[in-house]
Order: C-alpha cells, then sequence, then structure tokens
C-alpha cells in the first residue's frame, strides 16, 4: 500500500480541507440536530413523532441538508420545532 494514501485518507486528520474532518463536524451537526429531536413533542400530534421513527428521521435530513445549504447560519435550537408541523401538514 502507498504510505501517502494513508496520510490523505486518515480519519485521525482534522486539518481544514480534511474530508475526515468534514465527517466529523457533520457527526458533531446530527447529534446537535438529533438531541433536539429527542425532546420534540408537539401538542397533538406527539404520539406520531414519538412512535414513527421516519418522522424524525425526515426531519433530521431535512434540517440537516438545510444548515449545510446556509452554513452561516447552521443548526440553531427550536429550528426542529418549527419543521415539524410542517411534515405534519
Amino acid at each position: 500500500a502507498d504510505d501517502s494514501d494513508c496520510l490523505q485518507n486518515n480519519p485521525l486528520d482534522f486539518s481544514e480541507g480534511s474530508t475526515w474532518a468534514q465527517f466529523h463536524r457533520d457527526q458533531i451537526l446530527l447529534d446537535e440536530i438529533n438531541k433536539d429531536l429527542e425532546r420534540l413533542f408537539p401538542i397533538g400530534c406527539d404520539d406520531l413523532f414519538v412512535s414513527n421513527m421516519s418522522y424524525r428521521e425526515k426531519i433530521c435530513n431535512v434540517l440537516f441538508v438545510w444548515c449545510k445549504d446556509h452554513p452561516k447560519t447552521s443548526y440553531r435550537q427550536g429550528m426542529h420545532e418549527l419543521a415539524a408541523p410542517i411534515l405534519y401538514i
């Protein structure tokens, strides 16, 4: 195996342009979104979001993509509460 390939594809490389650094930043963002989604209980439709994980996954995906498209704003606590009723409708 080529040693230079190991240096370029190193999961412990957190330098600015590293693919792995981006992966780790994305994981932190997903963890933050999911932490809020665990507390999602909209009035009147709470059973839907608690019992059906696919709705929570959809909200997470929508918020993640939005954050990637709007990096200056990124994710803010409470965005999940805005997205949930829109998905419900």
